[in-house]
């Protein structure tokens, strides 16, 4: 079972960022500043939907004043930014204030996406292998 966990972000690299990401299989980053209005106008909204989806994402606040390299790496040009990022890739970029709802159908779609199990090939062979051999 996940725990939700909020990571302020607060002087991390862009390697402490990348190691952060694949610890999860849903991170949901939000890319901020204090003096930013817009930014905190969404932190509600964001708090909020941590809660309801509780172990099922990782929610990593990245301020901007504090980590530019990882800001610069992503290309954020705005903030807010939220950044979704599924097993370690980024999957989803959301630049700018946008509703409740617009998050939640976000996290909606790529929470199934966790679930889904990639082939194995290996596997896969082996199983049908196992079948011929069934009388």
């Amino acid at each position: 079972m996940y725990t939700t966990q909020i990571w302020k972000g607060t002087n991390m690299n862009l390697e402490q960022f990348k190691k952060e990401l694949i610890t999860w299989e849903l991170v949901m980053v939000d890319v901020w500043a204090s003096w930013c209005k817009p930014c905190m106008m969404m932190l509600p909204i964001i708090h909020k939907l941590e809660k309801e989806y509780g172990g099922a994402i990782k929610v990593v606040k990245v301020n901007v004043d504090d980590s530019q390299d990882v800001a610069q790496y992503y290309n954020v040009q705005s903030i807010p930014t939220i950044i979704f990022f599924l097993e370690g890739k980024e999957v989803l970029t959301i630049v700018g204030t946008t509703s409740e709802s617009s998050l939640r159908s976000a996290i909606e779609k790529l929470i199934p996406k966790i679930k889904e199990e990639p082939i194995d090939e290996f596997s896969n062979k082996m199983q049908w292998l196992s079948m011929d051999k069934v009388d």
